[in-house]
């Protein structure tokens, strides 16, 4: 197969969230993004908590992360570990990330990272249309999150 530059749009409508990507990506790192994901379906995408640092660790150069949103300095800290080779440095990283990466995905984006900096004390709490405040049913998740992160305190 030879490597040449291609338009990828890849377009998910799956049971959870929708989500849709559309980026210009030569054909081999389009082939080793589907192999470290499995396929990009929102299922996988968002079960698979260590998605950031395998990117990182099979060639790619950074990631887009919803979880950055609320813990920074933490994905700052597993990319660079990932960009420097160190798979159980960033592996040991993303671990305390884990129940962030999966609940950030409990209602539509942003809904729970809204919730979540405001709960932190970082934004007002509040949210404008279309959006919707983030269910009472789904916010004790989205704390216990914060918690296994380190970003609130016991």
């Amino acid at each position: 197969m030879e490597e040449k530059g291609v338009d990828s749009t890849v377009m998910n409508r799956a049971s959870g969230p929708s989500f849709g990507v559309c980026l210009r990506w030569s054909l081999a790192a389009f082939v080793v993004l589907e192999a470290v994901t499995g396929g990009l379906s929102a299922q996988r995408r968002t079960t698979d908590v260590q998605l950031s640092g395998k990117v990182i660790l099979a060639g790619g150069q950074g990631v887009v992360s919803v979880t950055a949103n609320v813990a920074p300095e933490a994905m700052a800290s597993m990319c660079r570990a990932a960009l420097a080779g160190d798979a159980a440095g960033a592996e040991q990283l993303d671990k305390p990330l884990a129940a962030l990466h999966r609940d950030l995905f409990v209602e539509s984006n942003p809904i729970p990272v809204k919730w979540a900096l405001a709960r932190m004390g970082l934004i007002d709490a509040g949210i404008r249309l279309p959006l919707i405040a983030l269910s009472a049913a789904n916010q004790p998740a989205v704390e216990a999150a914060l918690h296994s992160a380190g970003l609130l305190p016991e």
